[in-house]
């Protein structure tokens, strides 16, 4: 006789279905899930929280004020990825109520890497340590979920940020010939690759 499941147990059931043919573990969706918060950053109280839909027209003022009036990533784009919740992850900094910045990491489970999509920063808000903190986030998600691997690609004409990386302890990995749309600008492969230890 078959034993009559309650509806939570049909739930969780379905949930384990469900993760084992998308691919995602209860690991990886713990540490992708996070809920909001304050940080210091440099001594300057800051929120912190997930990208949601409602933040996109924001995020595309960012790209216009980094990118001289381009937004690279449309909001198509943004809307497809942060509807993915069990493999992407995009959060922003806020004071005061306005988006100061922005970034966005997917995770494969075949590749183990956390691959940084994009990061920009509100010109004015710069060299205020608000990207290096977004970045640091994002490596420690990585280790939680036993990523191998950070990676991201920079213009090579960025020096800036490629310092930052380096700080970081990102390597050069080669480069990408005419990877941006527009300009056709080479881009740097960079990634900050964990040893056992570091896990």
């Amino acid at each position: 006789m078959l034993k009559k499941l309650t509806k939570e147990q049909l739930h969780k059931k379905f949930k384990q279905l469900f993760n084992s043919i998308v691919g995602v573990d209860e690991q990886q969706q713990a540490a992708l899930a996070m809920k909001a918060y304050q940080v210091n950053i440099n001594e300057v109280k800051y929120y912190v929280g997930r990208a949601q839909v409602s933040d996109i027209d924001e995020i595309l003022d960012i790209e216009r004020a980094v990118y001289d009036g381009a937004t690279p990533w449309n909001k198509q784009a943004f809307t497809s990825e942060l509807h993915r919740k069990h493999d992407r992850l995009y959060l922003v900094i806020r004071k005061n109520d306005q988006l100061l910045a922005f970034i966005g990491s997917s995770y494969s489970r075949a590749t183990q890497d956390m691959h940084i999509t994009n990061v920009a920063v509100l010109p004015a808000w710069q060299r205020r340590g608000i990207g290096s903190f977004l970045l640091n986030v994002i490596i420690d998600k990585a280790r939680q979920i036993n990523a191998q691997q950070v990676s991201l690609e920079v213009r090579v004409s960025n020096t800036q940020a490629q310092r930052v990386y380096h700080e970081l302890g990102f390597e050069s990995q080669g480069i990408s010939a005419g990877y941006y749309f527009g300009d056709h600008e080479d881009a740097l492969k960079m990634a900050l690759i964990f040893n056992e230890e570091e896990k």
